[in-house]
């Protein structure tokens, strides 16, 4: 009898587990057709092969402002950054995008997914960053013109790589303060919040981030609440700077999705050129 209850509570765990996986990294049942345009193959710590590509502001050979390393969100990919991206290179700044390992770009089957495995292809494909510029320039990129941005889940990540690397700043596009949080403000998910076998802790650890950090939300999102920046802004170190967007759109008649991480970007664009210049906002670009 103990034991059929033993493998009942094992079946059921491994099913919160699978589904875990399925609703956090989302992007693993995207179209499995892999862009493929000057894709930059590298490995992990832990030998999975993963991607990235490398997008330079100017094709003159001069030098950006800085470069871009960017965190996608559970439910994209490269192919979807690419507009992303293309914000940042008409500001000036070259961008190293790349894919999680699952996702449409790599190979690696979903069950290797976690967090651990989301910070261990960030770690490489910084790595990897650091050496396609050195190919671009002939010379190392400096520690302030790295800045980490990421969007939604890749705000934890991106919130991970300015704890542990060196750089300039920090943006956080529409992230969640903890997986915690946020699981446990939907519905059942008081409940549900107990048996996450991933954390994403980003209130802890954001304490502990020296470098300057922008906190982008918009007041009307309708996957995180912006309550998620609104935490983050008040357990962070000094140097911080927080824009809670009010601006609405309207598409085809009905309401925008403000969690589209382009049109975060389109509406903060001003305040995010003001902070990778200055590292801090003024009082005019603190909302948008």
């Amino acid at each position: 009898m103990t034991g059929s209850i033993f493998i009942i509570i094992a079946l059921g765990l491994s099913l919160i587990k699978v589904r875990e996986v399925n609703l956090l990294f989302e992007g693993i049942n995207l179209d499995k057709n892999r862009y493929n345009d000057n894709l930059i193959e590298f490995i992990t710590e832990d030998g999975v092969e993963i991607y990235g590509k490398y997008l330079k502001a100017s094709s003159s050979g001069e030098k950006p402002k800085g470069i871009i390393h960017f965190s996608h969100g559970n439910d994209s990919s490269i192919k979807d950054s690419i507009r992303i991206a293309n914000v940042f290179k008409e500001l000036g700044y070259d961008v190293f995008l790349y894919s999680y390992r699952g996702y449409p770009e790599s190979k690696k089957k979903r069950f290797f997914i976690s967090e651990k495995s989301l910070y261990l292809d960030a770690e490489a494909a910084y790595e990897e960053m650091k050496k396609a510029y050195y190919k671009e320039y002939k010379t190392k990129v400096e520690d302030e013109k790295v800045f980490f941005v990421g969007h939604s889940l890749g705000a934890s990540v991106a919130n991970y790589l300015a704890y542990i690397k060196p750089s300039g700043g920090l943006v956080s596009m529409s992230g969640f303060s903890s997986l915690n949080n946020a699981v446990k403000r939907k519905p059942l998910g008081k409940y549900m919040r107990w048996f996450l076998l991933n954390q994403f802790n980003s209130l802890d650890r954001i304490k502990r981030i020296k470098v300057p950090k922008l906190l982008l939300h918009h007041e009307k999102d309708q996957s995180l609440p912006p309550i998620n920046a609104e935490e983050l802004f008040e357990s962070a170190a000094s140097r911080k700077s927080l824009c809670i967007l009010d601006k609405s759109y309207r598409r085809n008649g009905e309401e925008a999705y403000y969690h589209d991480p382009l049109l975060v970007l389109k509406t903060a664009e001003g305040s995010i050129s003001e902070f990778l210049t200055k590292g801090y906002l003024s009082k005019a670009n603190a909302s948008a």
